[in-house]
């Protein structure tokens, strides 16, 4: 599963496009990691071209404890209306109550994928 991960990636950035590896961080007072679901239960993620500030994701997830804990990692990789940057912003609730946020201003490069961590912090 890995290698055809890769290999589909190569392939786009063969063809010109750029992604972007984002690792979501979440610590909350005191630098403590935080946990799925007794300290965040939902992350909410928005990326808009930074330019012109065109919504491209707006989603919310439900944290699973099973499958997610913290550091996450998600790929995005650019599209036709992508633009050269990209402002990322991530936010964490409990109970629908923000326990954090953080955001990214996000140049993307042709044919190169760019890592980003993000941490949320109260």
């Amino acid at each position: 599963m890995r290698v055809a991960a890769l290999a589909a990636a190569a392939a786009l950035l063969a063809c010109g496009h750029g992604a972007i590896d984002l690792t979501i961080e979440a610590e909350g007072p005191g630098g403590a990691q935080l946990r799925v679901p007794e300290d965040i239960d939902r992350l909410d993620v928005h990326v808009e071209r930074a330019d012109n500030a065109e919504a491209l994701l707006d989603r919310s997830y439900a944290l699973d404890p099973v499958r997610q804990t913290f550091p996450l990692t998600l790929r995005m990789t650019q599209g036709d209306r992508t633009g050269d940057a990209v402002k990322i912003a991530a936010a964490g609730f409990l109970a629908d109550a923000a326990v954090g946020s953080a955001t990214a201003l996000v140049p993307i490069q042709p044919q190169q994928v760019t890592s980003v961590t993000l941490r949320l912090e109260p």
